[in-house]
């Protein structure tokens, strides 16, 4: 499910069943899987962004066991996030299929 924008978040104890709702910084949705002889960063979209997040890529293979992890990539700033898609080398240029790292 895709998030929606919204002015503000719910109060607390606001939504039914004791839902949570958090602020959802804009990033990349995206999905690593990593194991000893592959690492591969995919985007929502299945697209390879393993070249675009190299970065991402090591730190999955540092880890060293099999694993697949799903989440938002942001860059942390002082005073809050930022969004990838702010980087100096766009991400669709580098995000083309290609032989994971």
């Amino acid at each position: 499910m895709l998030a929606e924008a919204r002015w503000q978040l719910p109060p607390a104890n606001a939504l039914p069943g004791g839902i949570v709702a958090e602020q959802k910084p804009d990033g990349f949705r995206a999905i690593v899987f990593a194991r000893r002889d592959l690492v591969m960063v995919q985007s929502r979209q299945g697209a390879d962004l393993s070249r675009a997040f190299p970065d991402i890529a090591r730190a999955a293979r540092a880890l060293g066991d099999s694993l697949v992890l799903d989440g938002e990539l942001v860059v942390p700033v002082r005073g809050g996030w930022t969004s990838p898609h702010s980087r100096a080398e766009p991400v669709a240029e580098v995000a083309a299929p290609r032989r994971p790292l």
